[in-house]
C-alpha cells in the first residue's frame, strides 16, 4: 500500500473488491472517502469503515467534497 496512515484515500465503487479496499484503508488509519453511484450502499460503505461517502451521480455533492478535501482542516465531510 502506498498510502500512509495519515493520508486521505478515495475508493471508487463499493461492490466487488471496493469494499475490501475500504476495509484495508480504514484499518490502516487512512481518512477514507467512498464514491458510489448507489444510494443504497451509503450505510454499507460506512459500515466497512468509510469516513465519508459521496454519490458519484450527484455533481453538487462531489464538488462540495472536493472543496472539503482541499481545506485540509479535518472538518466534517460533504455528506
Amino acid at each position: 500500500m502506498y498510502a500512509k496512515p495519515s493520508d486521505r484515500v478515495g475508493i471508487i465503487g463499493i461492490g466487488g473488491l471496493g469494499h475490501m479496499a475500504v476495509q484495508f484503508a480504514a484499518a490502516y488509519g487512512c481518512d477514507v472517502t467512498a464514491f458510489t453511484s448507489s444510494a443504497s450502499k451509503f450505510e454499507e460503505a460506512k459500515s466497512f469503515g468509510a469516513h465519508h461517502v459521496v454519490s458519484s451521480n450527484d455533481s453538487a455533492a462531489a464538488q462540495a467534497h472536493r472543496a472539503y478535501s482541499r481545506r485540509g482542516d479535518g472538518g466534517p465531510g460533504a455528506l
